[in-house]
Order: C-alpha cells, then sequence, then structure tokens
C-alpha cells in the first residue's frame, strides 16, 4: 500500500499513460474553453500526466504553456512530446510554479469536492465561478475569474 500519492501515481504510470493516450474524455470541454483565451495566453497545468489529451490541445490553440506532474515518467513523456513546454516534476502541493503567475490554469483532480466547496475554495482566494462544464462521464469544469 502507497502512503504517498506521488509515489503511487508513478507505480502506475505506465498504466496511467496508455488509457489517459486513448481518451478524449475533458479534451472538448479544455478545447471550448481555450478558444475563449486570447491567442498566447499564458496558462500553467496542474497534474499534466503525459499531455495527452489537455496538453495536446492546449498547445495546439495556440497557448503558452507551463505544466507540473509529480511522476518522472509522464514528466519525461511530456518533455518528449512537447519540447517547447517547460515542465517541472514535483507535487502540485509544494510547487514554486516556475516563480510566476499565469493568466490561467488547468486541474485535474480525481475527487470531487462539490460545487459548494470548490466555489467556497476558489471565493477565499479571490476567483469567482463564471462558467460549469459537463462533459461525458458527468465530469464538472468550472471556470473562474480574479474579482479584484
Amino acid at each position: 500500500m502507497f502512503t504517498d500519492p506521488a509515489i503511487a501515481y508513478e507505480a502506475y504510470a505506465q498504466e496511467f499513460l496508455r488509457a489517459r493516450d486513448a481518451s478524449t474524455i475533458g479534451s472538448s470541454v479544455v478545447e471550448q474553453w481555450a478558444r475563449t483565451l486570447p491567442m498566447g495566453a499564458e496558462v500553467i497545468e496542474l497534474g499534466c500526466g503525459a499531455g495527452y489529451p489537455v496538453t495536446r490541445t492546449l498547445h495546439a490553440a495556440g497557448l503558452k504553456l507551463w505544466a507540473i506532474d509529480s511522476s518522472v515518467s509522464l514528466v519525461a513523456e511530456v518533455n518528449r512530446r512537447f519540447p517547447s513546454v517547460p515542465v517541472q516534476c514535483e507535487k502540485v502541493q509544494g510547487s514554486n510554479f516556475f516563480n510566476r503567475t499565469y493568466h490561467e490554469a488547468v486541474a485535474v483532480v480525481c475527487h470531487s469536492l462539490g460545487r459548494a466547496r470548490y466555489e467556497s475554495c476558489l471565493n477565499a482566494v479571490g476567483l469567482r465561478i463564471v462558467g460549469t462544464f459537463v462533459h461525458k462521464g458527468e465530469n464538472n469544469y468550472f471556470d473562474a475569474e480574479r474579482t479584484s
């Protein structure tokens, strides 16, 4: 049994890679969202995995990307697939996020806190939900903007 999610994630990286590469879940929502951003907007992807399908979708939309993932194997795959995208191998919780700010952030979460809790967390850091998207599998995506 793994007590550190990052270690578990690395242990199953190849299985994740095969499954996620074959999946398009989330890509249409990300593509729709990316179209609302100006060309070249600076975006950080948290928990990028190996880059398919989300990084690929954002990259194709002409956004300037940075990425973070805790799996050495998956970060190596992002480096191979997207050599122009800076990527750090680290846990998001301890990241310095390349010591910069971004126009937008994308994060993939495995367990839902529910809309009310997400909204509360976003409000606490000066953001508000301006849109909600639901994709097959009933995955929810929230679009948020800074309130000040």
